[in-house]
């Protein structure tokens, strides 16, 4: 199982089971991190100091950058469990397998309590030298004690939670018939340990052996739950990866109980106990589909034009009248609700202070100029002069020449300053020579119109600002 939520390192691996409705978890990849995760309440906790790259030596790396690997442990598998005396929950990690040349210990084990203020610390008793073990495989938590089990040997090796002493249970006596990977789990309340048999890469066999009697060391004993041939199956294909036991549960209420198991290709199967060549009743496979899931809600919003046509004039707008105008339609207030809209109003609204400032004529006869920027923020309709009309030049380095009537004015809106302009044509320019504004005065005349002469004159006059 894959899941995907807020972990640093994308998507993440369960590594327990679920303990009181806590999970084990680590991010795929090298640097894998790991994490205890409710997935009930969403709670996540990332241990400190668990970035693989530093504790896991690869071999090939020495090879491939010609330098001295630094001292490391090559396997340090994880573990979860309770300590019921003290309510603690405690995070375990065995460091086993050193590649330093001697100068590692052998085995060490560090525990880390939730919810404390200290980070890892050594157990309270070291892994006697006899313990000097190769373990790849996670822990499994039951009845107080992590099992943890030796990849070389076979070998079992407990931790008491409480305690944190170690001890060990009975070696698994199928070590020669096991070609395959040997895995620890926990079945119906017991300690069991399973593996499968492979003929060209498919998965024919699965055994699955229990441990008896965990709690009196002298009568533990190891003795096989159940061997599910898989050889004569039909439609063995799915099988081709590996076969894990899930649980088990009671099947027909009856007292025959039955065996859940999961495999590589996303199947769930169900296994009588007892019936060792029985066709397999499938609980779960995957169903394939190209049915798109659909779109985000922000990308249905801004997919159409007219809603993008009108972010980009909502957005300079202030935040009062976009709240107003949210409730024209729905379509508007999904998209002034939409995080791509509030970051760039956020951006634009900001940006008022720095565009260059728009004078709008309120009355002209009295010389009177409104900011746009102030009638949006204060809201008020600015109010258009109804009376003769007048012409108004296109700005020139801050001055305008508006002509009203037959009068003509050379005026400022900011500083609301103005000077008379004599009657006829004019015209702003401006004198870069001299760093002056000019205003020409052109006065045409008809001398004769039979012989159409005419006097025509350009006077030049500097308007101060």
């Amino acid at each position: 199982m894959l899941m995907r939520d807020d972990f640093s390192g994308g998507f993440a691996s369960p590594v327990t089971k679920p303990l009181h409705g806590l999970l084990l978890i680590r991010t795929l990849g090298h640097a894998g991190v790991y994490y205890v995760f409710n997935p009930c309440t969403r709670a996540v906790l990332a241990l400190p100091d668990t970035k693989i790259s530093w504790k896991i030596s690869c071999k090939y790396m020495g090879y491939l950058t010609g330098r001295a690997r630094p001292p490391a442990y090559k396997n340090v598998p994880y573990g979860l469990g309770y300590c019921s005396a003290t309510g603690e929950y405690k995070v375990v990690r065995l460091f086993s397998d050193p590649d330093d040349g001697g100068c590692l210990a052998a085995t060490r084990c560090e525990v880390f309590v939730l919810d404390a203020p200290a980070c890892w610390r050594p157990t309270a008793q070291q892994l006697p030298p006899e313990f000097a073990v190769e373990v790849h495989s996670p822990a499994v938590f039951l009845n107080g004690l992590l099992y943890f089990l030796c990849s070389d040997s076979f070998d079992v090796i407990t931790l008491d939670v409480g305690d944190e002493t170690f001890g060990s249970a009975p070696p698994l006596p199928f070590a020669k018939e096991a070609a395959g990977d040997v895995s620890l789990t926990e079945l119906d309340g017991c300690l069991c340990a399973y593996y499968t048999e492979y003929y060209r890469f498919v998965c024919k066999v699965a055994h699955v052996w229990r441990l008896r009697d965990h709690d009196d060391e002298a009568a533990a004993r190891w003795e096989q739950l159940c061997r599910v041939d898989m050889a004569a199956w039909p439609k063995a294909d799915w099988l081709s990866l590996d076969v894990d036991p899930l649980t088990i549960h009671d099947g027909g209420g009856g007292g025959e109980k039955k065996i859940i198991f999961r495999t590589g290709a996303c199947r769930v199967f169900a296994m009588d106990l007892g019936c060792a060549g029985a066709t397999p009743e499938i609980l779960l496979k995957p169903e394939r589909s190209l049915v798109p899931v659909g779109r985000t809600v922000e990308e249905a919003v801004f997919s159409s034009p007219a809603n993008r046509a009108w972010s980009d004039v909502l957005k300079w707008l202030p935040a009062r009248s976009v709240l107003e105008l949210s409730l024209v339609c729905r379509a508007w207030r999904a998209m002034v609700t939409m995080k791509r809209f509030i970051r760039s109003h956020a951006v634009h609204a900001n940006m008022i202070a720095k565009h260059p400032r728009i004078k709008l004529v309120m009355d002209f006869a009295a010389g009177e100029f409104a900011d746009l920027d102030d009638l949006i923020i204060s809201g008020n309709r600015p109010k258009m002069g109804t009376c003769t009309p007048f012409i108004c030049s296109p700005p020139c380095h801050g001055l305008n020449l508006r002509s009203y009537g037959s009068s003509h004015f050379v005026f400022n809106p900011y500083e609301k300053d103005e000077i008379c302009a004599p009657a006829g044509t004019v015209a702003l320019g401006y004198d870069a020579a001299t760093g002056r504004h000019v205003v020409l005065h052109i006065l045409f005349r008809w001398r004769d119109f039979e012989t159409r002469s005419y006097d025509l004159r350009c006077m030049a006059m500097h308007a101060r600002r």
